[in-house]
């Protein structure tokens, strides 16, 4: 995913996921609207959008 342009955060998103797989002791998980004060854009509709495209070109 990461060979195209649109495709760089979603590659990105799995780095880090492969990251905290990997490298689990010390790192703490915490909700993004609690850190930053804004909502989560993975799941509203542009979120379903990209897990689409996602699956299609990197899941399939």
């Amino acid at each position: 995913m990461a060979v195209t342009i649109i495709g760089i955060p979603w590659a990105r998103a799995a780095f880090n996921i492969a990251l905290y797989t990997l490298l689990p002791f010390g790192q703490t998980v915490v909700d993004r609207e609690e850190f930053t004060g804004r909502s989560n854009s993975g799941t509203g509709p542009l979120g379903v959008l990209g897990n689409i495209v996602w699956l299609v070109f990197a899941g399939w």
